[in-house]
């Protein structure tokens, strides 16, 4: 009986998540059929070490074959032989082997920034700048104003419009980050910046407009000069004085 020539041996892992950081894998073996007129079959012969095979699977007569049960972080050595209708076997094709790694149990690291690192904003919209890696590569994210309540998952994006919460202040922004592998990160990274409404943007915070009897809707207000003191009201908001005073 002439001997298999060929067999190659192609990897597809199936994720199963166990307690322990292994990952069980299938090995799919494809062979060259050999042309003897009285095959009946083929064994495939699988272990850990070189043609040491603690393993063998009578596989019928067909080309291929799915090993399944394999543990991750293992290299597994094949070969196959054929037998005839007498029982009579071949001896061992070629060896190949595989190598199955490690499931991947780490989480994504990754980082965060509103307006490029601004200090200070004069609008609730913000764009945020995400940055995250990871071996298994980076696929979704989710996006909190309080580190709490999330938003649903989304894509994985390097830059997003996003809505502070109301009021002035000190704003933080928290984004976790997922794996391919299914990790989501247990600690979110975060930034911050401080809001200061300014709706008319005539450089005058609302808050402070609203204090001082201005109209925050109105930016011509910002060269008026309420107390009449020669300082218009913007700079008497830089310098900060009181626009209502003009001692």
């Amino acid at each position: 009986m002439k001997k298999i020539r060929n067999v190659t041996v192609l990897v597809f892992l199936f994720l199963i998540l166990f307690p322990l950081p292994v990952m069980a894998a299938s090995l799919v073996v494809t062979w060259n059929a050999n042309t003897e007129d009285d095959l009946k079959g083929y064994k495939v012969y699988y272990g850990q070490a070189s043609r040491d095979y603690t393993s063998s699977i009578d596989v019928g007569n067909v080309t291929n074959y799915k090993i399944d049960g394999l543990s991750g972080g293992n290299t597994y050595f094949v070969s196959v032989t054929a037998y005839d209708n007498s029982g009579n076997e071949s001896s061992y094709s070629k060896e190949v082997s595989a190598s199955i790694p490690l499931a991947d149990t780490t989480p994504p690291q990754g980082s965060i920034t509103i307006n490029s690192g601004a200090e200070r904003t004069s609008s609730r919209t913000v764009t945020l700048g995400l940055s995250a890696s990871d071996p298994s590569g980076v696929i979704t994210m989710k996006l909190s104003n309080d580190g709490t309540t999330w938003s649903d998952a989304m894509a994985y994006s390097s830059s997003k419009t996003w809505e502070l919460s109301a009021g002035d202040g000190v704003k933080s922004v928290y984004a976790l980050f997922e794996d391919a592998a299914g990790n989501w990160m247990t600690t979110p990274v975060s930034a911050s910046i401080e809001l200061l409404l300014d709706t008319d943007n005539d450089g005058m915070p609302d808050s402070w407009e609203l204090s001082k009897g201005l109209n925050p809707n109105d930016a011509s207000d910002a060269s008026e000069d309420m107390d009449n003191d020669g300082v218009p009201n913007l700079q008497e908001y830089t310098a900060g004085t009181d626009p209502n005073d003009a001692s």
